[in-house]
């Protein structure tokens, strides 16, 4: 399974219409689209958000149940999730931030950076870990415990920055092409 991993400064624990970009959830719902939904369903991936403010974990997985794959209906779920609510395939956790990273500690990391090495370049493990950061970037503390944790390889899309649910699009598109080549 492939699993994305999105740092958020910005989001807390709950959905306010009168913040501006909704405490921007709405950069939540893009990236959980890009990664989840392809023409005719869902693929194997996970993506897990680090709630920065609420020092939470918000996690979508293919086993999610009455999604659409628009920001309006993410979003209700997001809202739903966040009340109380249920879902199979979407979880509010309360692990620690480090926790959740050397749980995956085993699998080979990858560490969106425009500094990296080019993505074209680097091979790709089958089940890899992607890290970025939202429209803020990642907080130099994140970023030394992602560092600890995972040993990440920084790669690059290119020196341009890009919005985290474009880079988690590309690397789909770039990976999905390279198991339909082999």
């Amino acid at each position: 399974m492939r699993d994305f991993i999105v740092i958020c400064s910005a989001a807390g624990d709950r959905i306010r219409p009168q913040d501006p970009g909704f405490g921007r959830f709405d950069v939540i719902a893009r990236c959980v689209n890009a990664a989840l939904w392809t023409s005719h369903g869902l693929r194997d991936a996970r993506i897990s958000f680090w709630l920065a403010k609420a020092g939470k974990w918000l996690i979508f997985s293919p086993e999610m149940r009455k999604v659409n794959p628009d920001e309006r209906s993410i979003l209700l779920w997001i809202g739903k999730v966040l009340a109380g609510g249920n879902n199979p395939g979407i979880t509010l956790a309360a692990d620690a931030f480090e926790q959740r990273l050397q749980s995956m500690a085993p699998r080979k990391a990858y560490l969106l950076d425009e500094k990296g090495t080019a993505v074209a370049k680097v091979e790709i493990a089958e089940d890899a870990v992607f890290i970025l950061g939202d429209h803020t970037g990642l907080e130099k503390e994140h970023r030394e415990i992602i560092e600890t944790a995972l040993k990440p390889e920084a790669v690059s899309l290119g020196r341009q920055p890009y919005l985290s649910s474009h880079c988690i699009a590309y690397l789909n598109i770039e990976l999905d092409h390279g198991q339909a080549a082999r």
